[in-house]
């Protein structure tokens, strides 16, 4: 297993705490833009940047559910699904805007 960090262009301490997690994590990979390019670009680097069989996607603010990941890794594994994907059963608290557009995207 392996875990890829994108760094996308974050103003804080990120990138230091990411470089002294690397020497110590195992199998864990860092890697740092030089400016915010989006979630879009961060996810196409982490691929890119796998070596994997398969690759999870999740955002570092847990908005995806990490409990999911064995249920999603047996469907792949066992029932040789080619893609596993979640959809929010809630939008939360995000501007109504916002939820117009998801809906327009998964086309509900």
């Amino acid at each position: 297993m392996e875990m890829i960090a994108i760094d996308d262009g974050s103003t804080d301490k990120t990138w230091p705490v990411l470089q002294s997690m690397v020497e110590h994590l195992a199998g864990l990979k860092a890697v740092r833009f030089s400016r915010n390019f989006g979630k879009e670009a961060a996810i196409c680097a982490g691929l890119a940047y796998s070596s994997g069989q398969a690759c999870i996607v999740i955002d570092s603010d847990l908005q995806h559910p990490p409990g999911l990941i064995p249920e999603m890794v047996r469907l792949w594994s066992e029932e040789h699904w080619d893609v596993v994907e979640g959809i929010k059963k809630t939008r939360g608290t995000e501007p109504v805007i916002n939820r117009i557009g998801a809906r327009f995207f998964i086309g509900r």
